[in-house]
């Protein structure tokens, strides 16, 4: 019986001390010592990763626990193995041709190889999906059930200060909320990225602005001189029409892809032939990459909210979302709001329920002293017909004598 999520990375966690705050890490170097804030920020946010990973790894150890006992507890009512009932609860049906299909399709920049040759691995993987799927499902139902929550320290984020001025911006200016994006034009992950960072705009663009930063981390260097291409669109306000360029034809850039982008944009080609050429460029798209290496940046695409590094652990873009609107004070009022009004109404519908109990104890008290009402009523005009009932049985008696005697005395006459 095994539910782990990740049973590599559960068991390695057991072996894993509880870290330190970066706070408690110090070195020197050169003699200089750094500790705390004053760590270099690549360090800062590293410390942060392997803080979130190992706290995470220790959920799922904690998962896997409470797991095991339900199932345990289950057997027992259920009169089964414990292995019975698990078998029971993770079974899936076998993936259908078009659950394959479908799943190849969703990934195909990361498998890029002959749907027949991997289709035994892509069932596994289906299934795996569905089991995956199925234990999120369990463990929900623990957590109503039984009540069951975590508990674990957070890890407080580093907050870096990261340049803007001279990089390509959309969304609002002066914004709450301000994301920088490392990228890398040659990333078919930074592609998605850009594609679902349009949507995110379109929809909470009045809260954020995104800063693009140029990461040309593949090695051919072709995509160090897309991004010199960017600065150049960005000097006459088209970057966004350029990098949407770029990502459509990924797959085919060369390092004088940029020249025919300006064409089919309709930019100054002179202009543009001249700031590619330009050593400037090359120097700010160092310089941007510099900066990213400084702040821990490894890999593409990555963001940061507000200057704090995110990392997501499940959905890049779904979690980076949420991000987004957790850092903005408007979600954060009309969170306020929501509460309130949940709150309120929770006081209405008790006081409602005040009122309607009030309501029925006054019925039942009103109810019970018509009864008594009733009940002496009733009493009373017993007692009224049982006092008319003896005077007239006195008055009868009294009259049958006289009767008699006026009978005797017109006899005797």
């Amino acid at each position: 019986m095994n539910f782990k999520k990740t049973l590599l990375a559960a068991s390695v966690a057991a072996l894993i001390p509880f870290s330190l705050p970066a706070a408690e890490l110090s070195f020197s170097y050169d003699g200089k010592n750094y500790s705390g804030n004053s760590l270099p920020p690549a360090i800062q946010g590293q410390l942060f990763e392997l803080e979130t990973q190992v706290n995470q790894q220790r959920r799922e150890i904690i998962d896997q626990y409470v797991l095991e006992k339900y199932v345990v507890d289950l057997a027992k009512e259920q009169d089964k193995s414990a292995e019975e009932v698990a078998r029971g609860l993770m079974q899936v049906p076998e993936p259908s041709e078009e659950a394959l299909r479908q799943f190849y399709d969703e990934n195909w920049q990361r498998i890029q190889m002959p749907f027949e040759e991997v289709k035994d691995q892509l069932g596994m993987m289906v299934r795996q999906q569905q089991q995956q799927k199925k234990l999120d499902e369990l463990l929900a139902k623990i957590k109503e059930d039984k009540q069951y929550s975590i508990t674990i320290s957070g890890v407080e984020a580093p907050q870096f200060d990261i340049k803007t001025a001279g990089y390509p911006t959309t969304g609002t200016t002066d914004a709450p909320v301000v994301v920088h994006e490392f990228s890398d034009f040659q990333c078919p992950h930074c592609k998605n990225a850009a594609k679902e960072m349009h949507e995110i705009v379109e929809e909470l663009g009045a809260q954020m602005q995104l800063v693009f930063r140029y990461m040309p981390i593949n090695p051919s260097g072709i995509s160090r001189k897309i991004a010199e291409g960017g600065v150049c669109a960005e000097q006459q306000g088209k970057f966004w029409e350029y990098q949407d360029l770029a990502f459509d034809n990924q797959s085919q850039l060369q390092k004088d892809s940029p020249l025919a982008f300006a064409k089919e944009l309709g930019l100054d080609e002179e202009q543009f032939a001249d700031c590619f050429a330009d050593e400037k460029t090359a120097a700010l798209v160092q310089a941007s990459e510099d900066e990213g290496r400084e702040l821990g940046v490894s890999g593409t695409p990555s963001f940061f909210v507000n200057g704090v590094p995110f990392t997501p652990e499940n959905d890049l873009m779904t979690e980076l979302k949420a991000a987004i609107e957790a850092a903005s004070p408007e979600t954060a009022k009309a969170t306020e709001s929501a509460a309130k009004t949940d709150e309120q109404a929770a006081s209405s519908e008790e006081a409602s329920e005040d009122t309607e109990s009030n309501t029925a104890e006054a019925a039942d008290t009103s109810s019970n002293a018509t009864s008594d009402t009733e009940s002496e009523a009733k009493a009373e005009t017993d007692t009224a017909e049982t006092t008319d009932t003896e005077t007239t049985d006195e008055a009868a008696a009294s009259t049958e004598p006289a009767s008699t005697a006026t009978e005797e005395s017109s006899t005797d006459e």
